[in-house]
């Protein structure tokens, strides 16, 4: 597959079992396939990989991370790839160009001279800088910090994106204080480099890397908790607490269980309030000191400082 392209995507019409497909083809599994005939194997839904053969009604895929993976055609659909594309959407097929360009602003006054950003003093904050690798289909931003020196720009900021499959949505916003965000969502697995350049010239150390992966294994040690100590409570009020989860400790999922204690809570009540962040309300109905355990990513994956004790008066 190209990386050097303008992709496109294009389902296939119909739900027919006569399903064919030519080598060479770029295919996926369809959204509407729960579980393949065949089982996933290495690769998901995300997953972007080139037809071998066909064997009736089954197909041979060469997926990046899963080469001579087998499946029934019928689950498979096209995924086309189309080169020197442009912005028009035709007879049901998106094409999306691999370049972007931010908005660039004009002065208020007229002859006004508009200072412009210097690319060698331009610094770009990327996700693998910050978070270790990114998940296929979580929203992303790599910051572009030009300085308050330069409030003004008529030159804009340049990206070309190589990949095994464009980024898709994409966009370059303004942020009004010194700084460009490119916030993007990746389609694929795989190894990708953002080119930036500003009027034409190479931001220092671009091309600038990224790795998409399927998913980050979890990290209970890099969870916390707001307050730490848990402050004690009273019968019957909830005792509140705050589970503090960054992108480097994966998905989780979180988990608060009653360990000991006088009797069984009344409720236990955890709830995402934010990306990475939890609301945990643990009401007991007499006093006493119980524990309570906070794990991440299973019951045997404690985080620092589990199991927590909480004193009821």
């Amino acid at each position: 597959v190209s990386t050097q392209s303008t992709w496109a995507e294009m389902e296939l019409v119909g739900g027919s079992e006569n399903v064919s497909f030519q080598k060479g083809d770029i295919v996926r599994v369809k959204r509407s396939v729960g579980k393949p005939k065949y089982d996933w194997g290495k690769i998901t839904h995300a997953s972007i990989g080139e037809v071998v053969r066909m064997n009736n009604k089954d197909i041979i895929v060469n997926f990046p991370e899963h080469p001579g993976w087998s499946g029934l055609a019928a689950e498979m659909e096209l995924v086309e790839t189309q080169q020197n594309g442009n912005n028009s959407t035709t007879n049901n097929k998106v094409v999306t160009p691999n370049t972007l360009t931010s908005p660039t602003k004009s002065s208020k006054k007229k002859n006004e001279n508009i200072p412009t950003p210097k690319p060698e003093r331009t610094t770009v904050t990327c996700p693998t800088s910050k978070n270790g690798n990114i998940v296929v289909g979580v929203p992303a931003e790599i910051i572009v910090t030009i300085g308050k020196d330069a409030p003004f720009h008529s030159e804009p900021l340049g990206l070309i994106v190589n990949g095994p499959l464009l980024p898709n949505p994409m966009e370059i916003v303004d942020n009004e204080d010194g700084t460009l965000s490119l916030f993007f969502t990746s389609r694929c697995v795989g190894h990708y480099e953002f080119e930036m350049n500003w009027g034409g010239v190479p931001l220092k150390d671009s091309p600038y890397q990224v790795d998409v992966v399927e998913s980050i294994p979890s990290d209970a040690s890099k969870v916390t908790i707001e307050p730490n100590p848990i402050a004690g409570g009273t019968i019957d009020k909830p005792v509140t607490f705050h589970i503090i989860s960054p992108s480097s400790a994966g998905m989780g999922p979180a988990l608060v269980s009653h360990l000991s204690g006088p009797v069984d809570p009344v409720k236990i009540e955890c709830t995402p309030t934010s990306s990475g962040k939890y609301l945990v309300n643990v009401t007991y109905p007499k006093p006493g000191t119980y524990k309570l355990s906070v794990t991440w990513g299973g019951k045997d994956a404690p985080i620092p400082g589990s199991p927590f004790e909480i004193k009821i008066d």
